[in-house]
């Protein structure tokens, strides 16, 4: 009736963990990259900071 190996299962992905652990690597690295121009292209003026509106 049951089966162990019916369906996906959690965790059971078909790329290596090597692969996994590059994509990582990348996501956070292009996210450190983001940052890094927001902060940069603030302080060059290139970002204005607009603030909240007061009282609304």
């Amino acid at each position: 009736m049951l089966r162990r190996d019916s369906g996906a299962q959690a965790g059971s992905d078909a790329a290596p963990k090597g692969r996994m652990a590059r994509a990582l690597a990348v996501r956070v690295g292009v996210s450190i990259a983001i940052f890094l121009f927001v902060l940069i292209g603030h302080q060059l003026g290139w970002i204005a900071p607009t603030g909240l509106p007061v009282g609304r």
